[in-house]
């Protein structure tokens, strides 16, 4: 498999092929040397054998693990013819008379009908009687199919990530209208079976709602991720500036500003004596002070009358000698 944008390689059918990539064991090392050796094919084909032969049991056996694809047996028989061609250098207008075709297949039919590989869900080969160019453009619309519902659901946190996707979906809208343009025509040649005529897949539909351009650059989200505190000094320095433009704006209004602070102390006033008044009108406390401002109002009025008929029946020289005394409790001699 050629070697895919990091990006693209979280699609399923990708993540899919890495995922087989991988399952190179020997435990079928036997049964491949036997197959290989009866028909007298070279070495690397022996390798191809082990890849198929654990593949096949790997999708058998862990179909919940891979259950992101829609048809794993045809994406390994994508992967597998793939890796052949690519190898081995294939490149025919018609498969179906390619040597190194015809005796991977025999290999293929001839493993699933062994005794070690018994049960459902075992991948068969496909065979295909059209050319190499052909064959990779249905393998690249087969991927795209797989990878539909990821590509319309995904959410893109950067410009650079969704070009990459969009630059994938524009090279498949061309395989869609040549794809429809053959089998709407009624061409010779069959329809494959992964062909599904609906207007969903229409790629020009999922481009027109990718806006990759209102997204940010990968590079200043790298950077706000890589300085948070440097963020957090920026936001405050934002929230300040938006102080300043405050306090701007009640200089250049000062009018504005004072009369409502006039007004709001006024209104806090008005406040204020309405809590006293009730205070003293309704509350013990108001009840009791009044009693006491009374009361002492009554024994400052009984002081003044009383002095008063003292002043009036005692001679000016005792009231004198009376202020003398007074001035000599408050100030003795030294």
């Amino acid at each position: 498999m050629a070697e895919k944008d990091p990006y693209l390689m979280k699609l399923p059918a990708y993540k899919f092929y890495d995922i087989l990539s991988k399952k190179n064991g020997s435990e079928y090392s036997r049964l491949c040397t036997s197959l290989t050796e009866s028909e007298n094919l070279q070495e690397k084909f022996f390798t191809f054998c082990n890849m198929l032969a654990t593949s096949i049991k790997y999708i058998q056996e862990h179909k919940d693990e891979i259950s992101f694809v829609q048809n794993p047996c045809r994406l390994l028989n994508y992967l597998m013819y793939d890796q052949i061609f690519t190898v081995l250098s294939v490149d025919t207008n018609n498969l179906s008379t390619n040597e190194n075709f015809t005796k991977f297949y025999n290999i293929w039919t001839k493993l699933v009908g062994s005794s070690e590989f018994k049960g459902e869900d075992i991948c068969v080969p496909e065979f295909y009687s059209i050319g190499t160019d052909l064959w990779k453009k249905w393998k690249s619309y087969t991927e795209y199919y797989e990878n539909f519902n990821e590509l319309e659901q995904k959410k893109y946190i950067n410009n650079q990530e969704c070009n990459i996707y969009k630059n994938y979906v524009e090279s498949n809208a061309k395989l869609y209208e040549m794809f429809h343009g053959f089998f709407d025509n009624g061409e010779t040649w069959n329809c494959p079976g992964f062909f599904i005529k609906e207007v969903k897949y229409k790629a020009e539909d999922l481009i027109s709602s990718l806006n990759c351009d209102i997204l940010p650059s990968s590079e200043s989200l790298s950077l706000k991720l890589n300085q948070p505190a440097g963020s957090d000094k920026h936001e405050k320095g934002i929230i300040h500036a938006h102080s300043d433009e405050v306090k701007a704006d009640k200089t250049l209004n000062p009018k504005e500003d004072t009369f409502g602070m006039r007004t709001y102390h006024i209104l806090m006033l008005i406040s204020f004596l309405f809590i006293g008044l009730f205070i003293i009108s309704f509350t013990n406390f108001g009840t009791w002070l009044r009693w006491h401002i009374l009361k002492k109002r009554s024994i400052l009025r009984d002081i003044n009358e009383e002095e008063e008929e003292l002043f009036e029946n005692t001679p000016e020289s005792n009231i004198s000698g009376f202020h003398n005394r007074l001035l000599h409790i408050a100030y003795p001699p030294e």
